[in-house]
């Protein structure tokens, strides 16, 4: 996983980053740890992610699904060293993306831009962990963000759907 200079990071400001989508927190993180060695980090462990202070930008944040798909694996791999990462997923309180029942754990991050809606995360089912990553991309002008989130939603009715049977 990344490792990043010892610089202590208080944990509520990890949850708030994570679990809330927090730029207040965002900011206090990028304080402590440089972005350039985070994406130098990234690189180092084989990943193609990019990320920006401002993680708003389209053309400055980005990375390919095989990527994100390592990462999450990776992290999913070491969940015991990333507890703290986990229970922020876990507490995310964006509703959007996938939107998976409320009867199956959720633990998850979402994401959206102009034309982009994406979520990723782990789906606990009763007999498995599902790895689910969605990103939706609209190139049509007068397609609105709500239209890319109900895809999302699609999906995640199908993924239970398939494996719940």
């Amino acid at each position: 996983m990344l490792h990043i200079k010892n610089e202590y990071i208080e944990h509520a400001m990890i949850k708030e980053a994570i679990s809330k989508h927090s730029r207040k927190a965002y900011d206090y993180i990028l304080e402590k740890v440089d972005i350039n060695e985070i994406n130098i980090e990234l690189q180092h462990i084989g990943l193609d992610i990019i990320v920006n202070k401002d993680n708003t930008s389209i053309n400055e944040n980005c990375g390919t699904a095989t990527s994100v798909f390592n990462f999450m694996k990776c992290l999913y791999e070491t969940e015991k060293d990333n507890i703290l990462i986990f229970e922020s997923l876990k507490e995310q309180e964006d509703p959007d993306g996938f939107q998976f029942p409320t009867q199956y754990e959720w633990l998850h991050m979402t994401g959206g831009l102009d034309k982009f809606c994406n979520d990723v995360g782990y789906l606990y089912l009763e007999d498995r962990v599902l790895m689910c990553i969605g990103f939706v991309h609209a190139y049509e002008e007068n397609i609105e963000w709500y239209q890319l989130e109900q895809v999302l939603k699609e999906i995640g009715e199908l993924v239970v759907h398939t494996y719940t049977k």
